[in-house]
């Protein structure tokens, strides 16, 4: 998957360091309240909630460990499929 490069003006749980990033979808964690509407007053909008890996380097460039990964949890929203 591919992170979508979002630059909200409210609440995202999308790090910037993870924005427009390609990973791997490690495993799927259910469908949940969304962060992201539910600060904004949008209500629970329950969205799909996967576990991403990325390769340090593909996060911080060639200067990062080779052995480094990083998974973070995002939401449907944050990704599209590549």
């Amino acid at each position: 998957v591919r992170t979508r490069n979002l630059n909200p003006q409210g609440h995202t749980r999308l790090p910037s360091y993870a924005r427009d990033k390609e990973g791997q979808v490690e495993a799927i964690r259910g469908c949940h309240v969304f962060p992201d509407a539910k600060a904004a007053g949008k209500g629970d909008d329950p969205q799909w909630l996967y576990t991403v890996v990325f390769s340090g380097r593909d996060l911080w460039g060639d200067e990062a460990d080779r052995s480094l990964n990083v998974s973070i949890e995002a939401f449907e929203p944050y990704l599209e499929a590549i």
